[in-house]
């Protein structure tokens, strides 16, 4: 008689432990890492474009100054142009065709954008004769990039009083920045299958293709402030603007940073004064498709180059 209720109870517990794994396993599920992921996105758009005329809104993307967004294009252009050359000094012995490098950039570039950092492991496999010094050089510019954006942290106090609240992520983008680089020019070189060559001319030209390609993402801010009309700002706003861009989006908290993107701009803009936020939106969307589409229409031609061989 009294066997019954403990194995019922025993049961019942069993019932519930498989309930438990279950839902575990179904919150654990990519489904619903993305569901919550694109809910994200809609609540950062929304509060984005709360109090925005859109009327004025596209009336100022249509009517922007066409001049500044043509020189903006041809600097988004240029940069996996840029970035495939560097890329290419990297490699010791023969090199890869530097046409190939372009096509694994901008394909990386498209597919780090909409799925973070799955656009690393396909460069590496687009080089597919020489993976382990792809993976190397790929780690060594990640290490210069840092490096350059951990300089451009540590200048901008000497043109502007920085907010408390950047403070803590700008100082440590400085020392991620500096252990990166020290990680990357004197540790992965010695790693096994490392083909990689770092001589003084090739440290030199690699410097200078960074130093380019960082000058590029600020040029590019600058032109998409000119184009909305926002010419009235300090001359280091495009320099601050990129520091909040890239801090507040080093980890993607939704697809493609869709909203994420444009209340980071909005926040940054609001630290010049920039009350108008239907043309801070302006120039969230604006600099956001700038970034991500010429890259992605290059990537596109190529893979419809590729159906067609």
């Amino acid at each position: 008689m009294s066997s019954r209720p403990e194995i019922l109870h025993g049961a019942d517990g069993a019932t519930r432990a498989g309930w438990v794994r279950a839902l575990r396993r179904l919150l654990s599920s990519r489904a619903i890492r993305v569901l919550a992921a694109v809910a994200l996105a809609a609540l950062l758009m929304s509060l984005a474009v709360r109090g925005v005329d859109f009327g004025r809104l596209l009336s100022t993307l249509r009517h922007g100054e066409l001049h500044y967004l043509l020189l903006a294009l041809c600097v988004a252009l240029v940069s996996p142009l840029l970035r495939a050359w560097r890329w290419r000094l990297l490699f010791a012995g023969e090199k890869p065709p530097l046409r190939d490098l372009v096509e694994a950039v901008t394909t990386g570039q498209t597919l780090n954008f909409l799925i973070f950092r799955t656009g690393d492991v396909a460069r590496v496999l687009m080089v597919p004769q020489r993976k382990w010094t792809a993976a190397g050089t790929i780690g060594i510019e990640k290490a210069l990039d840092a490096a350059f954006f951990a300089a451009i942290c540590l200048a901008l106090p000497l043109f502007w009083i920085i907010p408390e609240s950047l403070q803590g992520a700008r100082l440590t983008a400085i020392v991620v920045g500096g252990v990166l680089l020290l990680a990357g020019l004197v540790l992965i070189p010695r790693l096994p299958r490392m083909e990689i060559e770092l001589s003084w001319r090739v440290l030199g030209l690699v410097g200078a293709a960074s130093a380019l390609i960082w000058a590029g993402s600020l040029a590019n801010n600058y032109l998409m402030l000119q184009f909305i009309g926002l010419s009235g700002l300090p001359w280091f706003a495009p320099m601050a603007l990129l520091v909040i861009l890239q801090v507040g989006s080093a980890v993607p908290l939704t697809p493609g940073k869709v909203g994420q993107f444009q209340a980071l701009a909005i926040l940054g803009l609001t630290l010049f004064n920039v009350e108008d936020q239907t043309q801070a939106l302006a120039f969230g969307l604006a600099l956001h498709a700038l970034v991500f589409f010429p890259a992605a229409a290059v990537a596109l031609g190529f893979w419809i180059l590729r159906t067609k061989r």
